[in-house]
């Protein structure tokens, strides 16, 4: 793993102008003071040191923090020279040094240098560019300098540039390292076993005092050997920042025990000799651990990153493989193994098109093929399984080029899911149209049926009033009844309808909706209907009850493709708290309960927890939306009530829905049958605005109104009706219009009615549900307004009309 080492707040010069010079101010004084203790080992008239830390502090502090700290290294090579010299040539030294750290800068940024040393390659750019190379500009101008200022022989300039430059080099290698790496803090430095870092430092320190103090006078001891394994054992388990202190540990000590002759490197008779010869130890010794601890920790990296790779392609959803030139499966992960519902040991090995896929041949090649040239291609295939299946694909394929081989790899997504939905949301969309359809053949039937089923009650009324035979005219107004039920069927499976609840027989509705549904039932498959003797009062909306049973009957119908019989039940029952405890969502109290039975093929014990569950079906694809049965357990629950299923494969099933008993009187709809003074007078007197694009309707609706005493004009679409408003003199007193016209819709009309006379009653008309008449009151409708829906009876408009002339005063 490598480690980043973050900028000190103090010395960030894009921090603040304060910031940078307080980091120049810190980077003089280190300076100096490093450059000081480095001339306590001077050997060349007490200014050449074999070791000059100041040069490590200087590259490294300036690679770290900035090359704009370079005045601190001015000010700092300054100082110390004009303690040794004059102003002038101390001047000309510390330009050198300078350079030399910016042109090691310079080169090391051109070479892409990366100064955490995460690789060999860092390492060893760190050691020729910085170390070697550009410390060649400080010792060549400090050397230059010195020897003209003080009129030295030019002999003696080799040895002191020598000298000088191994020096730096050694500054260089053996503190920069130290300053570019080590954390400013705590939470930042790398997590070692502190047990095996106490062992590790001892050694060391036994190794490196035995070696360079107690050794003595060995110079030609191979103890200095011994060192070696100490640094190597840090840079293979302890990382590069424990190894690049342990180095400077190390050179300090040898070099502070060689000084002071102790040591094998202290027993050279010639100094210089010993420090040229300790200079090639001490870098032959650092460069060498280096590069292995970087190494070792680049290694860690990729093998870190090798295993969070491989995790991910284990763990992967998808299927992973790769496979080798020749097209053989090399590797894979263990979702590709559940695609094929097979171990992977026998898929390792084999041709992949041959054993998984099976692809026309041809057909397989030009994939290759393309994969090659572009580098990548995505397709749908089908892998064939173990156990014959097909499973449809989504293959992503990708050339890789390792070892002048191209290796393929393949991501293998399963497409059943997504195909499910998308079989789901095609059979949503066709129910929309469909129910679209059926909204839109539904309106235009209702407004033919509402002049139909008017006309006829007028008839009947006429008849009646005469004595005459009524009974062919008694037959169309009861099949207008029947056709108004069928068209509230397809109104309710557009959806276009409010749930309504009322109080309402139980018995009666299922028994109607068991006739109207007998004809989508095949008469391979027999009915068995057993009403309840007595009424079962329930509050629901009939439509949304019809609803369930179709559904219901339809589930069972499908459970029985080669014929059967269904059982039609109704009862009162009482669930006590023991009862209630077998269901989830059930409560104790009185209900009146469907039962609904089929000798079907049954469902299995899996699909059993899933039955409700909207878009689950246990049909084959393209057979059914799995909508069916969370319908029946929406209406259930929005009744109050809920859903119980007993099953088993091969024998049939039972679906109970209990609904809670209703209390109250039941409510009933006006009948066809009236009489002719059934029409009362209530608009004796009185004006009334009927607009209406239907020309059948609209003769009905101005009929009845003119039989209820009403005034009427008319308007064929909702501009001629607000024209009608501005030219009628003394205003009108009711407005009757359809919703849905021409030019201008009903709301909007009845919106501008208002702005010019008030809250003035409006009874909307529609084929459609009053679902397009939104308003403010808890009946959903605008103040003052009414709805009735198409085809409706004459009885029915009459007292809509009269409740919206004569409004019950609220308690």
């Amino acid at each position: 793993m490598t480690t980043q080492t973050p900028a000190l707040d103090l010395l960030a010069p894009a921090s603040s102008p304060k910031r940078q010079w307080l980091g120049m101010a810190l980077l003089a004084l280190g300076y100096v003071a490093l450059s000081w203790l480095g001339l306590r080992f001077a050997v060349i008239d007490s200014q050449i040191s074999p070791v000059w830390p100041a040069a490590g502090l200087a590259l490294g502090v300036m690679l770290r923090w900035g090359w704009r700290l370079w005045p601190g290294v001015f000010v700092g090579a300054f100082v110390i020279n004009v303690m040794l010299g004059g102003p002038v040539s101390a001047a000309v030294m510390a330009a050198g040094n300078t350079g030399s750290a910016l042109m090691a800068i310079a080169l090391l940024r051109h070479a892409r240098f990366r100064a955490n040393l995460p690789s060999p390659r860092d390492v060893l750019l760190f050691s020729i560019l910085g170390g070697g190379s550009a410390t060649m500009v400080a010792a060549t101008v400090g050397v230059v300098t010195g020897t003209l200022s003080k009129g030295a022989p030019w002999d003696q300039a080799t040895m002191s540039w020598v000298t000088w430059w191994l020096g730096d080099c050694i500054g260089v290698l053996l503190l920069g390292p130290v300053v570019l790496l080590v954390p400013l803090r705590r939470a930042q430095w790398p997590s070692v076993k502190i047990p095996e870092l106490v062992l590790a430092l001892l050694t060391g320190l036994g190794v490196s005092v035995t070696v360079f103090w107690i050794a003595g006078d060995r110079a030609e001891s191979p103890l200095s050997f011994l060192l070696w394994p100490v640094l190597a054992w840090s840079a293979l388990r302890l990382g590069r920042v424990v190894t690049s202190l342990a180095i400077l540990l190390a050179a300090i000590i040898a070099i502070t025990g060689s000084v002071r002759g102790f040591g094998v490197f202290g027993g050279f008779a010639d100094l210089n000799h010993e420090w040229v010869v300790l200079q090639a130890y001490l870098v032959s010794s650092a460069v060498p651990v280096l590069v292995l601890c970087a190494a070792v920790d680049q290694l860690r990296g990729a093998q870190q990153h090798l295993r969070l790779t491989q995790h991910g392609i284990d763990s992967a959803a998808d299927g992973v493989v790769w496979l080798d030139p020749r097209g053989n499966l090399v590797q894979a992960n263990e979702a590709f193994a559940e695609l094929m519902r097979g171990p992977l040991s026998a898929l390792l090995g084999h041709h992949f098109n041959d054993t998984c896929v099976r692809m026309d041949h041809e057909q397989w090649q030009k994939l290759l093929t393309m994969v090659a040239e572009r580098g990548r291609a995505v397709r749908q295939i089908d892998l064939l399984a173990f156990d014959g299946n097909r499973v449809p694909a989504e293959l992503s394929a990708t050339a890789v080029v390792e070892d002048d081989a191209t290796y393929t790899c393949l991501i293998l997504r399963d497409l059943r899911d997504r195909q499910v939905f998308e079989e789901h949301l095609y059979q949503t969309q066709k129910m929309e149209a469909i129910g679209r359809l059926a909204d839109g053949i539904a309106h235009d039937f209702n407004n033919m049926l509402a002049a139909i089923y008017g006309n006829a009650e007028l008839l009947q009324m006429q008849m009646e009033s005469r004595g005459d035979d009524c009974r062919y005219i008694n037959n169309i107004v009861l099949t207008c009844e029947r056709a108004r039920e069928l068209t509230n069927q397809l109104m309710v499976f557009s959806r276009k309808n409010r749930d309504k609840p009322q109080i309402v027989d139980l018995v009666q509705l299922v028994q109607q909706a068991v006739e109207l549904n007998r004809r989508v039932i095949p008469e391979s498959i027999g009915i068995e209907h057993q009403p309840h003797y007595e009424i079962l009062l329930i509050e629901a909306d009939p439509a949304r009850i019809s609803q369930l049973v179709m559904n219901l009957m339809l589930n069972a119908r499908d459970a029985m493709p080669g014929g059967g019989r269904i059982h039609i039940a109704t009862e009162a029952v009482t669930i006590d708290e023991t009862r209630a405890a077998k269901w989830p969502d059930a409560t104790a109290g009185t209900f009146h309960r469907l039962s609904v039975d089929d000798s079907g093929v049954g469902i299995s014990s899996d699909a059993l927890a899933h039955i409700f569950e909207p878009f689950f079906t246990t049909k084959e694809a393209g057979s059914g939306t799995g909508l069916g049965l969370a319908i029946v357990h929406g209406i259930a629950h929005s009744a109050g009530g809920f859903v119980s299923v007993e099953s088993a494969k091969g024998r049939g099933t039972r679906f109970e829905v209990y609904l809670p008993a209703a209390t109250g009187p039941r409510e009933h709809t006006t009948s066809g049958r009236l009489s002719t003074s059934a029409i009362s007078r209530i608009g004796a007197g009185k004006h009334a605005l009927l607009v209406e694009d239907d020309e059948r309707v609209l003769e009905l609706v101005r009929e009845v109104l003119e039989r209820s005493g009403f005034s009427v004009d008319v308007a064929t679409n909702g501009k001629d009706g607000l024209l009608a408003v501005d030219h009628k003199a003394g205003g009108y007193d009711l407005v009757v219009t359809d919703l849905v016209m021409p030019d201008l819709g009903g709301v909007d009309m009845a919106t501008g009615i208002r702005e010019r006379a008030g809250t003035l009653p409006v009874l909307f008309m529609s084929g459609y549900g009053d679902n397009e008449v939104t308003g403010t009151n808890e009946d959903g409708m605008a103040p003052n307004c009414a709805f009735i829906g198409k085809p409706f009876t004459i009885g029915d408009f009459t007292e809509t009309v009269r409740g919206l002339m004569n409004p019950k005063p609220k308690l």
